[in-house]
């Protein structure tokens, strides 16, 4: 495997690491806090949104599909973050197993994304922008559920318990 390959795989675990980091930080309960009553994602939206996108990412759209009876998560959320951050470890250690598997060319070929040619690498960095998005909308929703967001990055400019 290209030190490329492996660059790109360490990446993913990395984003997979802090995104598992953020999930842990939401309080349980409160799967339906959104921004603006009525409207817009969910928390606990967002959060399984995150876990089928890896999904459909590697396996529907670049072909790395996992082996074996449900290895990735269904379409129909679990009801606890603690059920859905389960099955997203799950459903990314079959999907790493899958891209690990295949050959460095592999991820230089060209697929369809919406109408348009994309290399299965660019597609690799869209998915982590992608998480890393929606791990941002989901720190604004925990700290309306109460919760405090972990530093990713950096801090969060915001920490709760001193904001009284």
């Amino acid at each position: 495997m290209s030190t490329q390959i492996e660059d790109l795989l360490g990446t993913w675990d990395y984003e997979h690491r802090t995104t598992l980091e953020v999930l842990a930080a939401i309080p349980e309960g409160h799967n339906d806090q959104t921004a603006v009553a009525q409207k817009g994602w969910t928390l606990g939206g967002l959060i399984w949104h995150i876990c089928i996108t890896e999904r459909w990412f590697c396996a529907d759209i670049m072909g790395a599909v996992p082996a074996g009876e449900n290895a990735v998560p269904m379409d129909a959320p679990p009801p606890t973050v603690a059920e859905m951050t389960a099955a997203f470890r799950t459903s990314h250690a079959s999907l790493l197993e899958a891209t690990l598997g295949k050959q460095e060319a592999w991820m230089g070929e060209t697929v369809n994304f919406y109408g348009k040619p994309w290399k299965r690498v660019e597609l690799m960095h869209l998915m982590f922008r992608h998480e890393a998005h929606h791990r941002g909308q989901i720190s604004i929703l925990m700290m309306l559920a109460g919760g405090q967001p972990p530093t990713i990055y950096g801090e969060p400019g915001i920490n709760l318990e001193d904001a009284g």
